[in-house]
């Protein structure tokens, strides 16, 4: 009875599935605005994810998002440039879980000299882009730069759940400030965001970032919120990298 139903459907153009074959399916059609959050609830005890980083975190839309989906997490948020710290505080009062710190993340401490951009969302800590602000009159700012294995050591982190990067193609000094904690895969998952130009100085090269993780036991594992040209050519995206078993 079974395959007659289903032979009649498909003369029609349809096909027979249980009720709940769709359950955890994201809909490919809207793969443009597809967000990692919906497909990371259903591989993950969310109840269990106890620490996250948000590198870049600008005012804070990333810190709400994994606030709501990880309600049980101790979130860090990471935002170098004053002005844009002192909104993403006044943003993050009502989040006792959210700590705020005015400081950027790299390979080395120190100090960098940035120049603001018109959206304080394009704010760069790479130093060809800086150069271009400075020649173009930007406002100057000089912001502390720390890095994910000192911060972790001194703030005795045992493990981070979920490191998200948005550094506007800062990505790869993020990483080399993270060698041990990756040598010691500490870092569970790593949501980065990536561009498909090794020319585009504005989002790190993936395969740079792929080569590097793969290196220290992490894996591919796949993109969301893809931006494209209007030539339908992906110009960046978010990558998301998890552990490889039994390295």
């Amino acid at each position: 009875m079974k395959s007659i139903a289903k032979f009649l459907l498909k003369q029609f153009g349809y096909r027979l599935t249980k009720i709940n074959f769709y359950e955890n399916w994201v809909n490919i059609d809207n793969a443009r605005t597809l967000d990692f959050y919906h497909f990371f609830k259903n591989i993950v005890n969310t109840e269990k994810i106890v620490c996250c980083f948000d590198i870049g975190a600008n005012i804070g839309q990333t810190a709400k998002k994994l606030q709501g989906y990880f309600p049980n997490a101790t979130i860090y948020c990471f935002e170098p440039v004053h002005l844009t710290y002192e909104q993403l505080k006044v943003n993050m009062e009502q989040y006792p879980n959210i700590r705020n710190y005015n400081v950027g993340l790299g390979a080395s401490k120190g100090e960098i000299e940035i120049f603001h951009r018109e959206d304080s969302e394009w704010n760069s800590l790479v130093d060809q882009l800086n150069k271009n602000e400075k020649i173009s009159g930007a406002t100057p700012e000089y912001i502390k730069v720390d890095t994910i294995d000192h911060f972790v050591k001194e703030q005795n982190i045992a493990k981070i759940a979920i490191l998200k990067s948005d550094t506007e193609g800062f990505e790869l000094e993020v990483l080399k400030g993270a060698r041990y904690c990756l040598e010691n895969q500490l870092i569970d998952f790593l949501y980065l965001e990536v561009g498909f130009n090794s020319l585009d100085l504005q989002h790190a090269y993936v395969t740079t970032i792929i080569e590097t993780l793969e290196n220290y036991g992490y894996g591919f594992s796949g993109l969301f919120e893809m931006s494209y040209t209007e030539q339908h050519v992906i110009l960046y995206a978010n990558a998301l990298f998890c552990k490889r078993a039994g390295f």
